[in-house]
C-alpha cells in the first residue's frame, strides 16, 4: 500500500464524518428555529399580560387592606381586654 492511498482514504473518511456532522447540526438548527417560533406564538399577548398584572395588583391591594384591618382590630381588642389577672410578683 502506498502512503498516498492511505492518506486519501483518511481524507475521504474525515470528509464523510464532517459532512455527517454538518448535516446533523443543520437539522438541529432547523428544529430549534421551528421550536422557537412555536414558543413565541404560544406566548400571551402584551395586553393579556397587562390584564394579569392588574389583577395581581388588585389582589395585593385587597390583601394589604384586609391585613391592615385585621391588625387594627387586634390593637382594639388588645386595648379592650383586661391585662393578665394572675401576675406573679416577687
Amino acid at each position: 500500500m502506498e502512503p498516498t492511498s492511505v492518506l486519501l482514504g483518511v481524507l475521504l473518511a474525515s470528509t464523510k464524518g464532517l459532512a455527517l456532522v454538518a448535516v446533523g447540526f443543520g437539522i438541529a438548527w432547523w428544529r430549534s428555529r421551528v421550536r422557537i417560533r412555536e414558543l413565541e406564538a404560544a406566548q400571551p399577548a402584551a395586553r393579556e399580560l397587562d390584564e394579569r398584572l392588574a389583577r395581581v395588583e388588585n389582589s395585593l391591594d385587597y390583601i394589604t387592606s384586609t391585613l391592615e384591618r385585621l391588625g387594627s382590630g387586634q390593637d382594639d381588642l388588645g386595648r379592650r381586654l383586661p391585662g393578665p389577672s394572675g401576675s406573679e410578683s416577687s
